[in-house]
């Protein structure tokens, strides 16, 4: 009876082994927003959002929304993003629908999604949100 317990705990090893390299080989999409955004003209914000992936990894969408005054002034900016395997930051001007920004705190959402084989038939996403600070 030893040796049927022996070879299940070995199989339950190789079993664990063989998930957690599979996990660590999966691409990772990592998003960060800094706290601090600038107003700038006509009402707009300009936030810096940092992002990383996997290189080569087609980007399929990338955008950063913001909203003030319970989202009564809101808008949305795509992110221009460069998969390479290094963090970029990138500065993304935000213009609202209506209205104007203004100084103050302002809600902010970054997402990025990518192609993570060459049939795109899996992806991978990376997403920030939280308040930030309008100079």
């Amino acid at each position: 009876m030893r040796k049927p317990t022996r070879f299940l705990v070995v199989l339950l090893a190789a079993l664990g082994l063989a998930w957690a390299s599979s996990a660590l080989a999966q691409a990772v999409v990592a998003v960060s927003i800094q706290p601090n955004a600038k107003l700038v003209a006509n009402g707009a914000v300009r936030a810096v959002v940092v992002v990383s992936c996997d290189p080569g990894d087609p980007v399929l969408e990338a955008h950063l929304a913001l909203s003030q005054d319970n989202q009564a002034i809101s808008g949305q900016a795509g992110i221009p993003v460069r998969c390479d395997g290094k963090s970029h930051k990138y500065r993304v001007t935000v213009t609202p629908l209506e209205g104007a920004f203004h100084a103050g705190d302002a809600f902010a959402s970054a997402f990025v999604l990518v192609c993570i084989d060459p049939t795109c038939e899996g992806t991978e996403q990376g997403q920030d949100s939280g308040t930030i600070t309008v100079r």
